[in-house]
């Protein structure tokens, strides 16, 4: 929300809000005194907020009438939301010609975009049982440390990432199956690659691969977490077309197909030159600083992911109290549950799943098809002995001097260039601020999602400056910045003490209302929202560390 007024170029700037000063005591004294306010503001903010509340006539003898600044700051709020919507409806229909009133999701407005583009002319929904089977065979994109591994290194690393990841795959796929699936009887492979432009398979797996992987390409649930690993002999596992052949080229793999579906009436490529179009139109967008250009980035990410929805099994009606008594008996089957208010009951149903329609198939090619194309770097960099130490979907974390001579034997096998900024090809990824040349100098590993580094760059006066990349998923950086000033310790530190013991010091954890300074909401069945209290995590890293060479 802080870059809301940016994203839609507005002349007006969204105003600050200390959430956590409203306390139901505050509330009800209704003034606060104003150091006391300004303990519930980042530092930054104290000018503004100064300005806001003399503006505003809200200070009243050092002390801050809060209900009038709420008042005034929500007026504000609706008026930059109006504004926003306004500006984003218009910016949508310019792109696609789509009215946003009539979508709940970006999701469901790419889809339609590219139904409208003619992208899936010929390509049919699918339900039922082939549209389950092959549901099994979405893997969305590899994130794992190296090995599964935690790894420190002193090494110069460079964020290397893949250029628009998926609609770079969905621009070099040979297009969106047509037709529909067909049962697969002959169970050779060499006769679904002369007789099938795609497949879908359950099979098992022979043996484990001749080439052992620190990033394997087949995963497994364990528990609720997937893991790639190289442990495949006697393994079943649903593949695609293009995920068999990638584990036969890079890991030597073999399989025998237990059971799957087929296609065999060619591809819809159309999808090529619409995504080639969107990805054209941005790049035209950014070079004359227009802020539309965010609109094509967001099409462009989000027009295949309605493709892989899953079956909603739930649906929840609301049913006035003299109507309740006639609709139990003809519902009594269908409900799971039901929560009495006031009027009304609120009732959670089960939804029928054979209704559920999806293209599911293309949503597994464009998976896979991303998956190819940073198979294809990170295989390469591991063929070479390179040290790479975490991947995240479309991004990899590799020693910077390498990345030269992983260019070069990149473009002598493929005979394309590595580096840059077109689709399919890669480029370094740091920020901070307006450095050049920001690099990471330090960096700690835990494990998928969890990492720090230290970043360095140099300004535009030639001066070096310091700065940190932290990513802890389901760990604030709120949270992480207020347990380091609350125990008096560096960032860096945290990583490096969470590396070494695998978990925070007995009676600590990470606050993840930062002491106040943000909010949880939990949304009860009655449909009342209340604020907690208490929000806690705790985290353990308790497994094996590399050692670096």
């Amino acid at each position: 929300l802080s870059a809301f007024s940016g994203m839609f170029d507005l002349p007006i700037t969204k105003e600050i809000m200390p959430y956590s000063i409203y306390t139901v005591d505050n509330v009800k004294s209704r003034y606060v005194l104003l150091e006391v306010m300004l303990e519930h503001i980042n530092k930054d903010d104290h000018e503004q907020f100064i300005t806001n509340i003399n503006k505003w006539n809200c200070l009243v003898d050092d002390e801050v009438d809060i209900i009038k600044y709420s008042e005034e700051y929500c007026k504000i709020d609706v008026e930059v939301l109006k504004i926003g919507f306004e500006t984003f409806k218009k910016w949508i229909h310019e792109v696609t010609g789509l009215n946003i009133k009539n979508y709940c999701s970006i999701a469901s407005l790419g889809l339609d975009y590219i139904v409208k583009e003619e992208c899936f002319e010929d390509c049919f929904k699918i339900c039922g049982r082939p549209r389950d089977f092959i549901q099994n065979c979405v893997v969305g994109g590899r994130c794992m440390t190296r090995d599964n591994k935690k790894w420190k290194t002193e090494k110069e690393v460079a964020d290397f990432d893949a250029v628009s990841l998926y609609p770079s795959a969905m621009e070099r796929m040979d297009g969106i199956l047509k037709g529909s699936p067909k049962v697969i009887k002959n169970k050779s492979f060499e006769w679904l690659k002369n007789n099938s432009d795609g497949f879908f398979i359950k099979a098992i797996c022979l043996n484990n691969p001749t080439i052992n992987r620190g990033f394997p390409l087949l995963s497994k649930h364990e528990g609720e977490v997937r893991n790639f690993t190289n442990e495949t002999k006697n393994e079943v596992f649903y593949l695609d077309k293009t995920l068999y052949e990638e584990c036969v080229k890079h890991q030597g793999l073999e399989f025998k197909i237990l059971c799957g579906y087929y296609y065999n009436e060619g591809h819809n490529n159309k999808i090529n030159s619409v995504i080639r179009h969107l990805f054209n139109a941005r790049i035209e967008a950014k070079k004359l600083g227009n802020p539309i250009q965010a609109i094509y980035k967001l099409l462009m990410n989000s027009c295949y992911g309605k493709c892989l929805l899953k079956p909603i099994n739930n649906e929840t009606e609301i049913v006035y109290k003299e109507k309740w008594d006639k609709y139990f008996q003809y519902n009594y089957n269908y409900i799971r549950d039901f929560t009495e208010m006031k009027n009304a009951y609120v009732v959670n149903k089960v939804k029928p799943i054979n209704e559920h329609f999806n293209n599911v198939y293309a949503g597994v090619e464009i998976l896979s098809m991303s998956k190819r194309i940073m198979n294809e770097v990170m295989c390469l960099a591991e063929d070479m002995k390179l040290n790479m130490y975490i991947t995240d979907t479309d991004s990899i974390h590799i020693d910077n001097d390498d990345i030269k001579e992983l260019s070069i034997k990149f473009n002598s096998i493929y005979n394309r260039e590595l580096i840059g900024k077109g689709m399919g090809q890669f480029h370094t990824d740091f920020d901070l601020g307006k450095c050049d040349n920001v690099i990471a100098v330090q960096s700690v590993f835990l494990g998928k999602k969890a990492y720090i580094d230290k970043l360095q760059g140099t300004d535009k006066e030639g001066n070096k400056q310091i700065g940190y990349h932290v990513r802890m998923k389901g760990v604030s950086s709120a949270a992480i910045e207020h347990y380091c000033d609350k125990y008096n310790i560096g960032v860096m530190d945290v990583y490096t003490d969470l590396f070494e013991t695998g978990s925070l010091p007995k009676n600590r954890f990470f606050d993840l209302l930062a002491g106040g300074k943000a909010c949880k909401f939990q949304y009860n069945k009655d449909m009342s929202v209340s604020s907690v209290s208490d929000f806690s995590r705790k985290v353990n890293f308790n497994y094996e560390k590399g050692i670096l060479a």
